[in-house]
């Protein structure tokens, strides 16, 4: 099927065509595209809010012994939940600001992209990125909370 596109073509700039679309679009078809939209945008974050959560996971398991020491020596729970959302924080920020440094990258590489930068954009962003974070935090600060010392110092592996 492409052979006889790419036949009948000639050359492939010769067969694309861009157009601009003249009028607005109705209003079922802005409906739709933000409904579609919506979807997909919650789709890749509860994809993101999975995979923190599951990196968190590891973390509080491969640290198992940090926790359960700092809890047998009077470490309150409050502690290692504040730790756990802080180090999550501080990964999602180092995050938003790695992608707006990739952004204007792209930006100063490619001058004729349509791409601009608005505060607006930058502070929705960022905020989102720290709510995704913060909820895939949840579970394994939970799970890191509910650890009993006993336990962990009974394994011998401190």
């Amino acid at each position: 099927m492409f052979s006889e596109w790419y036949g009948t073509a000639g050359d492939m700039r010769e067969g694309i065509q861009y157009e601009e679309i003249s009028g607005q679009m109705d209003a079922s078809g802005l409906r739709n595209a933000v409904s579609l939209t919506v979807i997909l945008s919650v789709c890749v974050f509860a994809v993101a809010i999975v995979n923190i959560s599951n990196l968190m996971l590891y973390w509080v398991l491969e640290r198992r012994n940090t926790y359960g020491i700092i809890k047998a020596l009077g470490g309150y729970n409050g502690y290692i939940f504040k730790l756990i959302l802080c180090e999550v924080l501080a990964l999602t920020a180092a995050g938003s600001l790695l992608a707006l440094a990739v952004q204007q990258a792209v930006h100063l590489l490619a001058d004729s992209l349509p791409l601009e930068l608005e505060l607006v954009n930058v502070g929705v962003s960022a905020a989102v990125a720290v709510l995704t974070g913060f909820i895939a935090a949840l579970i394994p600060a939970v799970r890191a909370v509910r650890l009993q010392p006993v336990e962990v110092l009974n394994e011998g592996d401190v």
